[in-house]
């Protein structure tokens, strides 16, 4: 199966058909490589910059839950014992 798969990916870069990359096809082959290269620069970037801006409303969130909630929920005993 692997052997398939890499006489098929060969195939497709191989456009005259004579079982060589020359230069021009190789360039084809680089070409396809960098821009999968750069999209998956973009997600990389895209997912941090979600996945920080997700963290930061989500601590927003908890502080604002705590400083406004927080008397609503605890026990008088249990925070006395605390301090």
């Amino acid at each position: 199966k692997f052997d398939q798969e890499v006489n098929d990916m060969f195939n497709m870069y191989d456009a005259d058909g004579n079982g060589q990359i020359d230069k021009e096809e190789f360039r084809a082959v680089v070409k396809k490589m960098k821009s999968s290269s750069r999209r998956r620069e973009v997600i990389s970037v895209a997912a941090a910059t979600f996945g920080s801006l997700f963290v930061a409303y989500g601590s927003n969130t908890f502080q604002f839950a705590q400083k406004n909630l927080r008397q609503g929920y605890l026990e008088e005993a249990a925070e006395a014992a605390q301090k």
